[in-house]
């Protein structure tokens, strides 16, 4: 098995603001991540969650404030009933090491099949093909200044840095790159079930990116009130 490639059981928690189903259905979508000119950020029907209570606790209060309407939150949680295989980004210092990873696993996000997803306002013509002079480039670089400057262009927008590699984490799977990286994966091998990155600016723990939830529990969810 790959270095980059783990095995975990721990146990999962996620937010929503309404009601979960009682099963795990991949129509049940946060509705704040609905888009008038590209339909629902999570397209391709996948499963989010955090291996920290504290984050999903952070993510559930922020929600409600945002909503203004809401009460509180309901918090999810479930365990694998077997042991998941997961990509593991959660030691990617920028979106280069992501990208040589994803190398490593032979699985390739340098193409037009890959938009960046700027504003979400439905100009998406750049693609993840604009990378890929600069990551073979970097690849083939052996003096370690002029290799930092070349993995600079790795940027999401003329804003972000190499570090972004929160937002990068969600990139993946914005939209129809959901579907394509989805199908890309399991074309490699059907036995990973998914991916983890850091999302969020603290160590309290990581975001995860399941394809399906057939190794998942029935899920388990009280409702916070705020």
């Amino acid at each position: 098995m790959s270095r980059f490639l783990i095995e975990t059981s721990e146990v999962l928690y996620r937010y929503d603001l309404i009601k979960p189903p009682n099963q795990w259905d991949k129509e049940f979508r946060n509705e704040k991540y609905n888009f008038c000119n590209l339909g629902h950020k999570n397209k391709a029907g996948l499963f989010f969650f955090t291996n920290s209570l504290d984050i999903a606790n952070d993510l559930g209060k922020t929600n409600v404030k945002e909503n203004g309407q809401a009460k509180g939150f309901y918090r999810t949680k479930c365990t694998p009933t077997s042991p998941l295989k997961i990509i593991d980004f959660s030691c990617s210092s920028s979106i280069y090491v992501m990208l040589r990873i994803l190398k490593d696993l032979d699985i390739d996000v340098l193409n037009d099949d890959f938009k960046f997803y700027g504003n979400f306002d439905g100009d998406n013509t750049t693609t993840f093909s604009s990378w890929r002079d600069s990551f073979e480039a970097a690849e083939n670089e052996n003096n370690m200044f002029r290799k930092l400057k070349i993995i600079q262009n790795l940027k999401l927008h003329p804003n972000s840095n190499v570090q972004d590699v929160k937002l990068f984490g969600q990139r993946l799977t914005d939209f129809d790159n959901g579907i394509k990286f989805k199908e890309l994966v399991i074309s490699k091998s059907n036995e990973i079930d998914g991916y983890r990155w850091v999302e969020f600016d603290n160590s309290k723990g990581l975001t995860y990116c399941l394809f399906d939830s057939g190794k998942l529990s029935n899920p388990e969810y009280e409702f916070i009130e705020i």
